[in-house]
């Protein structure tokens, strides 16, 4: 999930600069939708409703192929919104999965701090793996790149941990 956030953080704004007519001001706009929709998604309750984690991770593959796309100012904040918003219910459902199952507090903190360090260090990582990846490269292999990672990261292997989570615990 943290190379996602890395890809978005660091291939949206190229994508918009290389596009006429757009701005730092567009991109602003596109930013802070994408930040509402992860802030909404902070209000949204999971129990009785598993298919959510899977409908998110699809918004957010869905939003990433089609905001690479030449679209209009007002799609783009859509597009956006439903990236923040599937990405952020993604990582709660996640976390969700992984606290219900623990069942001390000793193991609580050791998986927060596992979780945390792996986060933080993919996304330290990932955009100067992605600089040296794109050097000297245009604007549409850099929308492909950023559509790749979407797909790889939210449509597959997050996908993929949900169903096994759900397996290897005894749930569905």
């Amino acid at each position: 999930m943290a190379i996602q956030l890395s890809g978005f953080n660091f291939f949206v704004p190229l994508i918009f600069e290389s596009r006429p007519g757009m701005s730092a001001e567009d991109y602003g706009f596109v930013s802070a939708a994408a930040g509402v929709g992860a802030l909404l998604a902070t209000f949204v309750r999971f129990s009785g409703r598993e298919y959510l984690g899977h409908a998110a991770c699809f918004a957010v593959v869905l939003g990433d192929a089609l905001l690479i796309q030449s679209v209009g100012m007002l799609p783009s904040i859509g597009l956006a919104f439903a990236i923040g918003f599937g990405f952020n219910l993604s990582r709660i459902r996640i976390r969700q999965g992984i606290f219900e199952r623990l069942t001390t507090r000793q193991e609580s903190a050791l998986w927060g701090a596992r979780v945390t360090l792996a986060f933080r260090g993919v996304n330290a990582g990932a955009p100067l793996f992605f600089g040296l990846l794109l050097m000297d490269q245009t604007p549409v292999a850099q929308s492909g790149v950023f559509a790749a990672i979407g797909v790889l990261s939210m449509g597959m292997a997050v996908p993929i941990c949900l169903f096994f989570s759900k397996r290897a615990w005894g749930h569905g």
